[in-house]
């Protein structure tokens, strides 16, 4: 086991860091599958994430670490190693390198950006929203410089939110005399066609919500993420 001021040194390290890799790094959904490596094992696995992160530890000797630290047979030790290298730690390089600004980045690259931001528009929307701030400034900056790249960024933005499948209220909505499901999709559709396509402004967003026959039913929950969404 480490002892206690070398711990206290890698942490200080590690909260040195820029902000959005220790909110990726202790991000809720991910530390749950560290968790789950963790426990499938038996181990306690967050100062190897620290170490990695900091570079004390060399992504390519994680293995080699695991079988020492933790006297591991080489098998387990890889085996380990593969999943927090594939479940965990690609996934948030990954994730990283799109919310990087570097507009010299090889990855993604910007084809792969325009879909990772289409997906997010089409099925990921209310994940993200939810976010924390500095991670949501970030996504945004890759969608400005996309719809500064792209004439025709704005139009499939608008078509994957169309799209939208996820759910903003329990109840359904009227629209041209139909009842619908209350997603994303047709809460847009349903503003649009009361207020305008072109009219969301603070204004006509706080008559909808106040005077739509739709949205008198809404809980407060779902009235203020909708409005968020518009």
């Amino acid at each position: 086991m480490p002892n206690e001021s070398y711990l206290t040194e890698c942490l200080e390290k590690f909260y040195e860091l820029p902000d959005i890799f220790i909110l990726e790094l202790n991000h809720p959904k991910n530390l749950q599958i560290l968790d789950n490596i963790s426990d499938r094992y038996g181990l306690e696995l967050s100062f190897v994430v620290i170490l990695l992160a900091i570079n004390e530890l060399d992504y390519l000797n994680l293995e080699e670490y695991l079988a020492k630290r933790f006297s591991l047979d080489n098998q387990t030790a890889k085996k380990i190693a593969d999943e927090l290298k594939n479940l965990y730690l690609q996934p948030i390089v990954d994730r990283l390198n799109f919310l990087s600004a570097d507009q010299n980045k090889t990855k993604p690259t910007q084809e792969e950006e325009k879909a990772i931001i289409t997906d997010l528009f089409k099925e990921k929307l209310l994940v993200e929203l939810s976010d924390y701030q500095p991670t949501i400034n970030a996504i945004n900056q890759r969608i400005f410089a996309w719809l500064d790249r792209e004439i025709e960024a704005k139009k499939k933005i608008e078509n994957a939110l169309l799209q939208n499948q996820e759910t903003i209220s329990t109840i359904s909505l009227n629209l041209s005399n139909e009842e619908l499901p209350g997603t994303v999709g047709n809460w847009l559709r349903c503003f649009a066609t009361e207020k305008g396509i072109d009219n969301f402004s603070s204004l006509s967003i706080s008559e909808f919500l106040g005077t739509s026959k739709n949205t008198v039913n809404l809980k407060n929950s779902e009235r203020a993420l909708l409005k968020n969404i518009l």
